[in-house]
């Protein structure tokens, strides 16, 4: 799957406001509405499931990254937004520190391998630490934009 197909520059934020989860997942499922990705008649259809999921155990998985998730009837297809924050996101990481990149993203219920493939292709990607500092050292939507493309395979 190429991530860049699933994602667009309206739907990255390079300098999150957020200061929780809780906030991180509406400002970028925010965006995804902004942008039609995701309807704004099914946005509490598509928080609620995000939130659902994010109660069950914390999406932030260490190294400042996290990666919310879930799928949803409220898109017809895989939709990403990306965020990234400068002084750090309280995500009750596994690790406990704060999460400076966030990945969140949406697959139609019930497209189960679809779901999986995205996790695993976005974790793979993040687990790369140039992959990382690249994004780290972008400052715009664009720029963050190019990191992910440059990576599609």
């Amino acid at each position: 799957m190429k991530l860049s197909q699933a994602l667009a520059p309206s739907r990255i934020i390079p300098a999150m406001a957020a200061k929780n989860r809780w906030e991180a997942i509406e400002e970028l499922l925010n965006a995804m509405v902004a942008d039609g990705a995701v309807p704004v008649d099914k946005r509490q259809e598509a928080l609620d499931a995000l939130l659902a999921r994010e109660k069950s155990i914390s999406t932030g998985i260490g190294f400042g990254i996290a990666i919310p998730h879930a799928s949803t009837p409220a898109t017809r297809q895989v939709a990403l937004a990306v965020g990234l924050s400068h002084d750090g996101i309280q995500f009750d990481a596994l690790d406990g520190k704060p999460v400076h990149i966030v990945v969140l993203f949406l697959v139609p219920s019930p497209q189960h391998q679809d779901h999986l493939k995205t996790l695993a292709t976005i974790s793979r990607l993040l687990n790369q630490k140039g992959f990382r500092k690249e994004l780290e050292k972008a400052k715009t939507a664009e720029e963050i934009f190019q990191v992910f493309t440059s990576r599609d395979k």
